[in-house]
This record gives C-alpha cells, sequence and structure tokens, in this order.
C-alpha cells in the first residue's frame, strides 16, 4: 500500500426517540468502522460497517442495548 487507504474504529452513543421505546429518549452504544480511499487528493468513504453488541448464548441473539464501555 502506498498511504491511500486509512480505517477509522469508533464507538460512539446514540440518543434519540424511536419507535421501540414508549418511555422517550433512548440511548445506545454502537461500534462503528469506517474505510477511506484517497483519490484525487481527497478522502473518499469506500466502506462502512456499524454493529451493536448480541447475546452470544441465548437463542435468537438479541441486540444488547443497555451496555455501556
Amino acid at each position: 500500500m502506498n498511504g491511500d487507504v486509512a480505517f477509522a474504529h469508533m464507538l460512539h452513543l446514540d440518543k434519540g426517540n424511536i419507535h421501540l421505546s414508549k418511555a422517550g429518549l433512548t440511548e445506545m452504544w454502537v461500534r462503528s468502522t469506517v474505510c477511506f480511499q484517497r483519490s484525487d487528493q481527497q478522502w473518499l468513504i469506500t466502506h462502512e460497517h456499524i454493529s451493536w453488541p448480541f447475546e452470544f448464548n441465548k437463542q435468537g441473539g438479541n441486540v444488547v442495548m443497555s451496555l455501556a464501555p
């Protein structure tokens, strides 16, 4: 590689009102990985992956929205 590819990994807290919560404001931690590629002196996003933790040991693998770092 010649330095034209970069990755960013992040953990961010998302907050908002969603239909899943009747209690109002909901917040959850989300993991993101973004891949960038330089083209014509500009950095462009070429891939983005977003994921939430889930329960491996339970059938159905439900997303766990109450975790915090």
